[in-house]
């Protein structure tokens, strides 16, 4: 799963703001968050009647399963996440809140049999719609083994039959670097050279050595999966505002209260595309209905 600054569960969803420090529409004079969902497993395709499509013909020792899948959330999940983000938000009508499907690409969805212990293997890989809700169809030819497999899931024990979608999301990372201490050496170096010499080249190997003695300390907090190239971005930053700050108060521009805590600091965010899975337990789809599923041929049939 990911984990976003600012993300949480709700009702089977993974929630989290569209953009590290970004934000819809202006409501009430001010800028609202924007949020993405995700829906943490797949669901089953339904009938105009609400009921999941999925139908399992029995003949014989084999069977013949046929079922959809989907990544989508109720509305009914959607309203509650709506009014939940507007308390949060301390909003007066959910109808304020900006939210969306989280931006997917999906390369395909895997129909897999299990053994009940954790074991599973493909029977069928089908190519998705393409768009929301990335709806899959399956149909397959059943063994005995897989049979009982299929049958068990229907029944609603769980570890038999799974759908799988390999996805892949766009999601925002950020890092924020700090440098802090005490500046005073620093300045008092500086202070002896000429403001016509290198002052920033002067300032920036202070501030090297500084870091490198325990003077100054870098701090620095990224998101999980930041990449390396974004904390060395963001740390590069944050000496390049220090050394500007140390400048400046050469040149009597800046002047630094209290010099024994300086602080500088700089943060950055982008985004970064990362692999998922997203799984569903067929068993959990029926609500204990699954005998209606099931589709015994009569007696006698296809015997000539």
């Amino acid at each position: 799963m990911i984990r976003v600054a600012g993300g949480f569960d709700f009702k089977g969803l993974y929630v989290y703001p569209k953009e590290v420090g970004g934000a819809g529409p202006e409501v009430a004079g001010a800028r609202t968050p924007a949020f993405s969902y995700l829906p943490v497993q797949p669901r089953p395709e339904t009938d105009a009647q609400g009921r999941p499509t999925l139908s399992f013909i029995m003949a014989g020792k084999t069977g013949f399963l046929q079922l959809g899948a989907r990544l989508t959330a109720p509305e009914d999940a959607l309203q509650a996440l709506r009014e939940e983000l507007a308390v949060r938000l301390k909003l007066a009508d959910s109808a304020q809140v900006i939210l969306g499907l989280a931006p997917l690409q999906v390369q395909a969805a895997t129909l897999s049999v299990g053994d009940g212990a954790g074991n599973y293997r493909e029977l069928h890989r089908s190519q998705t719609s393409g768009f929301p809700p990335y709806t899959a169809l399956f149909q397959v030819q059943t063994d005995a083994a897989q049979r009982a497999a299929v049958t068990a899931a229907i029944n609603g024990r769980e570890g038999f039959l799974r759908v799988s979608y390999a996805a892949t999301i766009s999601r925002p990372v950020q890092a924020r670097a700090r440098i802090r201490g005490d500046a005073r050496d620093l300045l008092a170096e500086l202070s002896r050279v000429s403001r016509g010499d290198d002052l920033p080249g002067l300032a920036r190997s202070l501030m090297e050595g500084a870091l490198e003695h325990g003077a100054l300390t870098l701090e620095l907090e990224t998101s999980e999966g930041a990449p390396p190239e974004l904390s060395a971005k963001v740390s590069e930053q944050a000496k390049a505002h220090l050394v500007e700050m140390l400048v400046q108060a050469r040149r009597g521009t800046l002047e630094l209260h209290d010099r024994a805590g300086v602080e500088a600091e700089a943060a950055l965010a982008e985004l970064i595309d990362q692999a998922l899975e997203l799984v569903g337990d067929v068993a959990s789809w029926l609500g204990g209905k699954g005998a209606e599923h099931i589709i015994m041929p009569p007696e006698g049939a296809g015997r000539g």
